[in-house]
């Protein structure tokens, strides 16, 4: 008994020893944190000043540039203005303008035309609007306050500069404003994020008044607000006004009536301008999240001396604490490696979506780009989304099982999709590209699409990143007869000329998270887990992968699966005896292409380089027998296709569509492509669907291939309740329904959804689409309070989750309350489509 006395004592006073000796050196350090703290804010504030500086200065050696052409060569202000718009950046983000003083109006010419009239160049102010400065030549920066600007709508500074400018022979005098949104200054003018929170930054005129800054404030000068919660007199306030415009430094000063708030006022004024950098932050942000290093230690010191004296208690509670964490780790550990794989898996589309949106908004005009590109996007993003939905899919994390989806899709648009996310990386390492296809009869089959786009992506990524700028990667698609009548063997075959493997990785190549470890490979990004998740994926499919490599001479991947035949049917393909002229420098592609053309009706003639290509279309037209088309390869030796397709049209005429081939992005040589004669482009690889559609269109024949397939979307007239709060989430969903002949009614909350069903009519809706999180009532407890309705139609009534909870207890949670089934968001159109069917007509 003594014994646990005397330990508990021994505690005791230890700890407060412990706790006595924190206080009083947090209160000795407190004093001297706050001082050292508020000098590096003032010296941050200084080097803050010199971003500002520099930024203004960039704009005003703008501004002053063009003012001295104009003012060298006078001219008139729409010729000035014409100047301006040759020079300045169609991307950038600020504009020019020239004005002159009529009678109280400036008026004048702008680089930009106004958001309601793009076409409309034309400006006019009142002499007294802010954008006109008190314009002084002795200062370098001249720039107004901050501003609505009347031609882009938004908050905006002018830079300004004196001008000549030549009207009807005389020389007048005008002013050139260089306009730029105050958003691209605070961009590049931020405080670290890191201890200084709530931080104000301002840039100040010499009188106070706020010319630019990071945020909204009560008062329009600086000074009011200091006046109105720090009493001072009238000298006081002089010398404060003086130190802004001369001193660099910092004063403490109170920011509310309690005298609670105390605030760090540093000041920097800009040296040959009229201008201040102003920041303010709350003093206690400046200490509030910092920790007393020395008081850590010696805190540690005496919980190590706490620990000794319960030995023996601690013992037992570290080996239970010890037991637990390996759990978690374990737990973690698995999680981690899953996220990891995802994010290899996810950035590969993703880097797609983006190349993608940003050729689209190159050629925004042109509709069948557009459209091509968004089909493209699609095809991207529904990979994209279904990796999210596995990585939000908790019980697939923990139990590290994959379980296969078959679907039915196109072989054609898997490569399209491969190739699409393939390019961006081809570009920039100048990669000798080649995608070929061999014996592919069935385009369509019945497997898990997601599964196959993660095998062939993970291995042309790893062949892409292993070989070297100017280095060559050939991929081959074959066909070719499985063991079943229902099933074709499929054989992707990955080529590289990259770095190679040594003998010792590649026998435990497929275990996770190893990677080669040597000089050439080091500073290639990777996780390890492409090749490990690939093999799970082929065994579970039942196919085999091979592998052959050696150092500094390349690597080649051998992938086989038996998948089945898709029950579509494509009816056959059969061209009149068109006559084409193939011109491809790869031997395999000419042999492919040709068996594939000949096999829908086409007479055949090859060439093997763009010279011989030229000869041949000569020859024909000489004859009078000419090629009905000709197919040039983009990049052959000697003379590439765009330049034999010019020849071919000065030497042979205009009659002959011309269709380019390639195994890359066709958008940057689009335009030149064009104006040699080129009628179309094909993307590599060569399908036979994609040749009969493509030289059905050039010969102006109508294509008869049709898939026959059953509509699968007749659910018109159907009327659904949407219950949803988003009004972005509901547009969607309503606008894709109503495509679809279905009429939508919403409820902006569960609580609404209730008060709609207790006065609903017997089989008025045929269907609710619930949402989860919702104000006032979630989807939970307003499916519970309708299912408690004491009409017998809400009780039976359909409703389905409509959300973005993912998680499989989600799921359960939705089934346990009551509802029929669970979509999960982003929704794609088809599975709301196959839910609706199920209760169509019931």
């Amino acid at each position: 008994m003594l014994k646990k006395i005397f330990l508990a004592a021994a505690n005791f006073v230890i700890v407060v020893g412990i706790v006595v000796f924190v206080l009083l050196y947090s209160f000795n350090a407190k004093d001297r944190m706050i001082k050292d703290k508020t000098q590096g804010f003032n010296s941050l504030n200084q080097a803050m000043s010199k971003i500002a500086m520099n930024y203004m200065q960039r704009k005003q050696d703008v501004c002053n540039t063009y003012a001295d052409i104009l003012s060298k060569d006078p001219r008139s202000i729409s010729e000035g203005v014409s100047l301006m718009q040759n020079v300045i950046d169609k991307e950038s983000t600020s504009y020019g303008q020239i004005v002159v003083k009529e009678g109280s109006l400036y008026k004048g010419m702008t680089t930009v035309g106004s958001k309601e009239e793009p076409e409309n160049y034309d400006v006019e102010y009142k002499v007294d609007e802010e954008i006109f400065i008190p314009y002084n030549k002795k200062h370098r920066i001249n720039v107004s306050r901050a501003f609505i600007d009347k031609k882009l709508g938004v908050k905006s500074v002018a830079f300004a500069r004196e001008v000549k400018l030549k009207e009807a022979g005389n020389i007048i005098d005008g002013y050139l404003f260089l306009v730029s949104p105050v958003s691209t200054f605070l961009e590049s003018w931020t405080f670290p994020s890191t201890g200084y929170d709530n931080v104000s930054i301002s840039v100040l005129g010499m009188n106070g008044d706020y010319v630019i800054s990071d945020r909204e404030f009560k008062y329009q000068n600086a000074f009011d607000f200091y006046l109105e919660f720090n009493e001072s007199t009238e000298e006081e306030l002089i010398e404060l006004k003086r130190q802004l415009r001369e001193d660099v430094g910092y004063k403490l000063i109170y920011a509310s009536s309690s005298k609670q708030d105390i605030y760090v006022f540093s000041h920097v004024p800009l040296e040959e301008t009229q201008l201040v950098v102003a920041s303010i932050v709350p003093q206690k942000s400046l200490y509030s999240n910092n920790t007393s290093y020395l008081g850590v230690i010696i805190i540690f010191l005496g919980l190590i001396l706490l620990i000794s004296l319960d030995f023996t208690i601690i013992l037992m509670a570290n080996k239970k604490m010890k037991n637990a964490l390996a759990e978690t780790k374990r737990a973690n550990l698995a999680k981690t490696n899953f996220l990891s794989t995802m994010s290899h898996d996810i950035r590969t589309p993703l880097n797609a979506i983006i190349g993608l949106t940003a050729i689209a908004t190159k050629n925004i005009k042109d509709e069948e780009a557009i459209k091509d590109n968004l089909r493209k996007i699609t095809l991207s993003s529904n990979h994209l989304l279904t990796l999210i939905n596995d990585i939000l899919d908790i019980s697939k994390i923990e139990s590290g099982k994959l379980v296969l989806t078959p679907m039915t899709f196109s072989l054609s648009e898997c490569t399209e999709n491969l190739i699409n996310i393939s390019q961006p990386l081809v570009k920039d390492k100048l990669i000798d590209f080649n995608f070929r296809i061999h014996n592919i009869e069935d385009e369509y089959i019945f497997a898990d699409q997601l599964r196959i786009n993660q095998i062939f992506i993970n291995i042309l990524s790893n062949a892409l990143k292993y070989t070297p700028t100017n280095g060559k990667v050939e991929i081959d698609l074959i066909q070719e007869k499985a063991p079943s009548d229902d099933q074709i063997r499929l054989i992707y075959i990955v080529k590289d000329s990259g770095v190679g493997m040594t003998e010792e990785f590649m026998k435990d190549m497929y275990s996770p998270f190893l990677r080669q470890t040597d000089a050439r490979v080091n500073k290639i990004q990777g996780t390890g887990l492409g090749l490990t998740i690939t093999k799970q994926m082929i065994d579970l499919m039942g196919g085999n992968i091979e592998c052959y490599s050696k150092v500094d001479e390349g690597t080649t991947f051998k992938i086989t699966l038996d998948l089945q035949k898709a029950d579509k049917i494509i009816e056959d393909m059969v061209l009149p005896p068109l006559k084409v002229l193939l011109a491809d420098d790869d031997e395999v592609i000419l042999t492919t292409a040709s068996e594939t053309l000949t096999s829908i009706g086409t007479e055949v003639t090859t060439a093997r380089n763009g010279q011989e290509a030229i000869e041949l279309a000569k020859q024909r037209h000489e004859t009078r027998d000419e090629f009905n088309v000709a197919i040039l390869d983009f990049k052959m030796p000697d003379m590439d296709g765009v330049e034999t397709a010019r020849r071919i049209r000065k030497e042979v005429g205009d009659n002959i569509p011309i269709i380019m081939i390639s195994s890359y992005d066709f958008s940057h040589m689009e335009d030149e492509a064009k104006d040699a004669g080129i009628t179309c482009f094909i993307s590599k690889p060569l399908f036979k669907s994609s040749l009969y559609q493509k030289l059905s269109d050039v010969a102006g024949l109508k294509a008869n291939s049709e898939i026959k397939e059953e509509s699968s979307n007749d659910v018109s007239g159907m009327k659904v309740l949407i219950v949803e709060d988003n009004d972005v989430n509901y547009e969607i969903a309503s606008e894709l329904l109503d495509m679809n002949g279905v009429i939508c009614e919403r409820a902006e909350d569960g609580l609404l959804a209730l008060e709609r069903m207790k006065n609903v009519k017997d089989n008025e809706f045929d269907v609710i689409f619930m949402d989860i999180q919702m104000p006032n009532m979630d989807g939970y407890e307003a499916t519970k309070a309708i299912r408690g309705l004491e009409n017998s139609y809400c009780k039976n009534v359909p409703i389905i989750a409509m959300t973005a909870d993912a998680f499989s207890e989600n799921v359960q949670d939705c089934l346990a309350v009551g509802m029929n089934g669970h979509i999960s968001k982003p929704i794609n159109i088809n599975i709301v489509l196959n839910e609706l069917k199920k209760y169509k007509n019931k």
